[in-house]
């Protein structure tokens, strides 16, 4: 469940452009600062571990809505 959460505060943070504190409030209230450690954390993901791949099927999931 927290990577989920990690990977919607990704999403919600590069592709829709809301601020931390716009998507710590959609996702339950949370701290801006927990959104940041998330968002940062997928970033590494993402550099380290080729999840791009991973989460490009993610997005695509929408049908394509978000993907680039």
């Amino acid at each position: 469940m927290v990577r989920a959460r990690q990977v919607a505060m990704y999403v919600l943070k590069k592709d829709l452009k809301l601020t931390f504190v716009e998507i710590g409030n959609i996702l339950g209230g949370r701290d801006h600062t927990t959104v940041m450690h998330g968002v940062e954390k997928v970033e590494k993901m993402v550099e380290v571990s080729g999840f791009s791949q991973e989460l490009l099927g993610i997005k695509n999931y929408g049908g394509g809505k978000l993907a680039d």
